[in-house]
């Protein structure tokens, strides 16, 4: 502004000087018929140049005002519009027409897109959707109403909020990581999430949208969310639905098949009872393969007319082929669906043999179908529009107490006591409405006596298809409802049992969660599971070692646990400090689909049976102890008395032959004997020490094999010497076992020593190796001393001989310390006690079976590793 004031200044200044000038130039100027001053025509060339460059700058200034101000403005005005910053003004510039019309050109496009931009902003406020425009770094450019209102905010304050104050940390942080991928790929992202809005957990389906510029850069985000907490509660609610109903239609008594393309898409349990043929066959073959020949035409085309649309004859009986050829009616209920987004037939088919059989019957003689209806015991009416009984049979009559003259052509509600009748009405009138057959099941009262019946509505129809009248026939259900009051009554005595019950009882559903237990229960473990127990997680049973009985119960199986001791106070401090011994048994209860539902563990508290048997043992192991240290006394003082003797007597000889030479040869023998004797005692006193120490094991992987040849190896000369023929059975590719071979080793020879000491002019030891799943059984007389409960797998070692065999009697006393059946200054009594201690620090059992003058054969089983 102040440019163009000094223009038309200076401008002026120069006209008004340029006026002035040649003026007084032409004031002074001589008389036109004189000649000119050269001076005086400077001066006026002078002061007309200033008066055209006055001339000039006023003629641009003018310029200017009229083209270049409106020009600039345009361009300003066009700058707003690309810059999207539209307010509604218009511009009102004045100059040249074309200026004028490109003004107004430029004002009708203002207006577009202030149109255009309030539809968008109408969208988006309308929009049922989160709606929110995100820069870089999450922040919000625009958001719509209904996103604002998720956060209590207006409109215009939700603008320029960060991630960080709408969403927690973690939802923050993954919103600007899938902001940041969609700025670096340009691709739009889909989300469904759990999320908290504010103080709202709820589902969110979010879809996030690149916004480019006209480079294909990504400028801007645009995010829609969508809150469909309300959808996903209803599909849950769907999805429970349908597995009550799935639970309804597979327990149904009769047939329910879905038709759908010609073939069955889908059939419960009782219709590949009633046809004999499994779900895989009956949905991958077309379903009129299944129907008779000569009823397939018209139950194809009463299909396809109820795909149509036809609802006439909704109900209808046809024959239907078995697996094993044999023919049977069946009546089909239909109705018509929408399968998979695909019209379909809902189909009850109910087994109509019998009745079609009756029928055809009853069709060949009218007398006999009347003497059918006569002798039925259920109720049998024939009512019509007007509620009048038309027919009923005699066991109606005897049910009513009145003969047939009273009841036929009377209104049927002069019967039945008013509340009775009304609800008979309401039946029978959605019958005559629909046409379609109806079941009733309800108490009612004939003759003063009361009853329950489950009566058939079955529409009786003309050849128009009009209901002319109801056939009803009721079936007195009054034992069955007794029936179901005893179940009733019955299951409340069970629980009365179980209560009561001194055992503690524990029902578990078949997830292994806790349902219910008894008082005795509760008296044996001064607690009831916490809420987040689970039967197959246990710490109480894994410490035990009852993961195999978990997996025994869930295939089903009822399963004996071992004897645990327990504390409740060892996990539950604020619980009593008491300790107890139990035993308890699992076995299941299973489903009408053979499948574990639910499964009960009953537990006997064994504690004063154990302490009574610990105390029985304690008093033997006492008696055991004083035989032991008898038996050692005894064994002791033989040989400490020869020692005795033969000291003495080396003493008289000694004194007797002072001066003679003794006999080498005589003392030698005696003091062989003396060492003989000592040696002997330190074999009792070794023999003590191992059956009373514990035995130290160094256990590793070992080959039983191995071992076996080791044994048989270290006694080659001693088998040679007794002309024992071995023979051997060592299973190939045997598990390894953890063992100490070194003890094992020891084991072997004593057991092989005994048999050849049993075979003293020789005979036949045989050792058989093998792997058993099973603990077997053995037949005959047998002692088994089992050093702990061997299962499946083990390895098995048979060690028999051919000698004499072993006494009933001693069989018992096999594994007592100090027991032997050799003769005297053969053994101590020792080996088999120090070898059964060496099986069962393994782990293992050890067993005999004998019979005099058969041999003897031992059997080790020891745990395998697989």
């Amino acid at each position: 502004m102040k440019v163009r004031n000094r223009i038309l200044l200076l401008s002026s200044l120069l006209l008004l000087m340029s006026v002035g000038g040649i003026v007084n130039l032409m004031w002074q100027m001589p008389r036109i018929d004189q000649v000119p001053d050269l001076k005086a025509v400077v001066y006026f060339l002078i002061f007309l140049g200033l008066f055209g460059a006055g001339l000039v700058l006023s003629i641009l200034e003018l310029v200017r005002q009229e083209i270049r101000s409106p020009i600039f403005q345009l361009a300003a005005q066009i700058g707003r519009i690309k810059k999207r910053k539209i307010d509604g003004h218009h511009l009102e510039l004045t100059g040249s027409k074309d200026i004028d019309l490109l003004t107004r050109v430029l004002n009708d496009l203002l207006d577009g897109f202030e149109k255009e931009e309030n539809l968008y902003r109408i969208f988006a406020e309308a929009s049922p959707d989160m709606i929110y425009l995100l820069d870089r770094d999450g922040r919000v450019l625009f958001g719509n109403l209904d996103a604002a209102r998720q956060w209590n905010y207006q409109a215009e304050e939700i603008i320029g909020k960060r991630q960080e104050e709408l969403f927690p940390p973690d939802i923050a942080e993954r919103h600007k990581q899938v902001i940041q991928k969609i700025f670096e790929t340009g691709q739009p992202v889909l989300i469904n999430v759990h999320e908290k809005i504010g103080e709202r957990h709820c589902w969110i389906d979010t879809r996030m949208i690149p916004v480019l510029n006209k480079d294909g850069c990504v400028t801007a985000v645009l995010d829609i969310s969508r809150d469909i907490t309300e959808r996903k509660k209803a599909e849950e609610a769907l999805r429970e639905s349908e597995e009550k109903y799935r639970l309804l239609v597979e327990n149904a008594n009769e047939a329910i098949v879905v038709a759908q393309d010609g073939q069955l898409k889908f059939v419960n349990r009782m219709a590949g009872e009633l046809t004999g043929y499994s779900e895989q066959e009956l949905t991958s073959r077309p379903f009129h393969e299944f129907i008779h020949p000569d009823d397939r035409g018209i139950v194809v085309e009463r299909y396809l007319r109820r795909l149509k649309g036809d609802v006439s004859q909704p109900r209808y009986s046809f024959r239907s082929m078995t697996r094993d050829g044999s023919v049977k009616w069946v009546e089909i209920s239909t109705i018509l669906i929408d399968w998979e987004g695909k019209p379909a037939t809902l189909n009850f088919l109910s087994n109509i043999t019998e009745r079609k059989e009756a029928e055809e019957a009853l069709r060949e003689s009218e007398e006999h179908y009347r003497t059918l209806l006569e002798a039925s015991f259920d109720l049998i009416y024939v009512i019509d529009r007007d509620d009048t009984v038309q027919y009923v049979n005699p066991a109606a009559l005897k049910a009513l107490g009145r003969p047939a003259a009273e009841v036929n052509g009377k209104p049927r509600a002069l019967f039945f006591p008013p509340a009775v009748a009304a609800s008979q009405k309401l039946s029978l009138d959605r019958v005559f409405a629909t046409g379609e057959p109806l079941y009733v099941e309800q108490k009612t009262e004939l003759a003063g006596v009361a009853q329950w019946q489950d009566t058939h509505l079955i529409p009786l129809k003309s050849p128009s298809g009009m209901v002319d009248a109801v056939l009803s026939i009721s079936r007195d259900i009054t034992e069955r409802k007794q029936m179901q009051n005893l179940l009733q009554q019955e299951r409340a005595t069970l629980n009365s049992i179980i209560d009561l019950n001194p055992y503690g009882i524990q029902i578990i559903d078949g997830k292994g969660h806790y349902l219910r237990s008894n008082q005795a229960f509760f008296n044996m473990f001064q607690s009831v599971p916490p809420a987040d127990w689970c039967f197959f997680e246990d710490p109480i049973a894994a410490k035990a070692g009852f993961h195999e009985a978990h997996l025994a119960v869930k295939e089903g199986k009822t399963v004996v646990n071992p004897e645990v001791w327990y504390n409740a106070h060892w996990l539950y401090p604020e619980l009593p400090d008491k300790l107890i011994c139990f035993r308890s048994t699992v076995f299941p209860i299973m489903n009408t689909e053979s499948k574990m539902e639910y499964f009960v563990v009953m537990f006997e508290d064994i504690t004063e049976r154990k302490k009574a048997q610990e105390q029985i043992l304690a008093s033997e192991k006492l008696a055991v102890i004083g035989r032991l240290v008898a038996d050692v006394a005894h064994e002791i003082n033989n040989p400490l008395s020869i020692i005795m003797s033969g000291t003495q007597h080396l003493e008289e000889r000694i004194r007797k032959q002072i001066s003679a030479i003794p006999d080498l040869e005589a003392n030698t023998r005696m003091f062989e004997k003396v060492k003989n004797a000592t040696n002997r005692c330190k074999i009792i006193v070794a023999g003590l020490l191992t059956s009373t120490r514990p035995t130290r094991l160094n256990l590793g992987s070992t080959d039983i094999n191995k071992v076996i040849k080791e044994s048989l190896k270290s006694m080659d000369d001693q088998f040679k010497r007794q002309n024992v023929k071995v023979i051997k059975a060592l299973a190939s590719h045997l598990p390894m076992i953890e063992a100490d071979g070194q003890q094992l080793n020891q084991v072997f020879i004593n057991i092989i020593t005994n048999a050849c000491d049993v075979m003293p002019e020789g005979g036949e030891l045989r050792i058989v190796t093998r792997l058993q799943t099973l603990e077997a059984g053995r037949k005959g007389k047998a002692t088994e001393s089992h050093a702990g409960s061997v299962a499946s797998p083990a390895v098995e070692i048979e060690i028999s001989d051919t000698g004499e065999g072993i006494r009933k009697e001693d069989l018992s006393k096999i594994f007592n310390p100090f027991f032997t059946t050799k003769n005297d200054g053969k053994g101590v009594g020792l080996g088999l006690s120090i070898s059964y201690g060496i099986v069962k620090e393994h782990g293992g059992s050890i067993s005999v079976t004998s019979e005099k003058g058969k041999g003897t054969t031992f059997i080790v089983r020891f745990p395998a590793r697989i």
